[in-house]
């Protein structure tokens, strides 16, 4: 299949006219959920179509790319967004799009299931077990200290965007972010924790923090500095995603990305007047 820009756009868009064309289809947000289910439904085709076809990695971005335009356009014309609502759906699209140059045939890194907290509590009890092979591990006071710490520590979720391994078995966690601003101190701690336990299973994993925006703040270099993440912000996310998955991702952005250009020029317009930071937000 030829998957140019303008030919998957004008598929893409054409879901949008399918859904007005609908008797009883319901209010607009109910509208705007068929939306998202068609542009979902016809991505994973296309994709599918697109491998069979030994298209390059380029036109899997090309694909998700018009998609997540398309997916754009269509829902502030059911339903014009406002900040916070595009803000947040840009995070999602994004990471999505990200996802693309490590999910697919040509990367050189795999998808692996994340690691269950049970694992860390099993690691940590067996590491406070006391050497003498006589003492009951009931009455020690490290088995008193442990379930202090499991208590305290609860069932901590240690689900990542991205849990992978190359081809060394080297593991590699990745958490998406389209923003990192100056009041994230409480994601800033489990970031922080959660990278702590990863670190104590397995020594020698490798745990990026992806961001979009080129955000620098004290909260982001307390990360940094911990020792336990890297950060990469800006075009050096692309660079990072790059460099581990083989699929230049990074030179897709730089030639093919432009939401000013590609969008109808109308929505983009009216995006301005309704989302303050439109060009912020659309700048990938």
């Amino acid at each position: 299949m030829i998957a140019t820009k303008s030919t998957l756009l004008e598929q893409y868009r054409s879901i949008y006219s399918t859904i007005l064309s609908q008797d009883g289809a319901g209010d607009s947000k109910q509208k705007g959920k068929q939306s998202n289910l068609e542009h979902n439904n016809l991505l994973v085709r296309l994709n599918s179509q697109l491998i069979q076809d030994n298209e390059p990695f380029h036109a899997l971005l090309m694909n998700n790319y018009c998609c997540s335009l398309s997916m754009l356009e269509t829902r502030h014309k059911l339903h014009p967004y406002v900040d916070i609502e595009f803000s947040r759906r840009i995070g999602e699209l994004w990471e999505k799009f990200c996802k693309v140059s490590l999910n697919n045939p040509f990367s050189r890194i795999s998808e692996s299931n994340p690691i269950n907290i049970s694992v860390f509590y099993d690691q940590l009890s067996k590491d406070m077990q006391p050497n003498s092979a006589t003492a009951s591990p009931k009455n020690t006071p490290q088995n008193t200290t442990f379930h202090l710490l499991k208590d305290l520590l609860g069932d901590v979720d240690l689900t990542l965007d991205y849990s992978g391994k190359d081809a060394n078995d080297q593991l590699i966690g990745i958490d998406f972010k389209s923003g990192f601003g100056s009041n994230e101190k409480g994601n800033t701690q489990r970031i922080l924790q959660v990278g702590k336990i990863y670190q104590y299973i397995a020594p020698h994993v490798q745990l990026k923090l992806v961001i979009r925006q080129n955000d620098n703040n004290n909260y982001l270099s307390k990360i940094e500095n911990s020792g336990v993440w890297g950060v990469v912000t800006g075009r050096k996310s692309y660079a990072y995603l790059s460099k581990i998955s083989g699929c230049d991702i990074l030179s897709f952005v730089n030639n093919e990305v432009n939401f000013e250009a590609d969008m109808d020029s109308a929505i983009y317009q009216d995006l301005g007047s309704k989302v303050k930071n439109r060009d912020r937000y659309l700048d990938w």
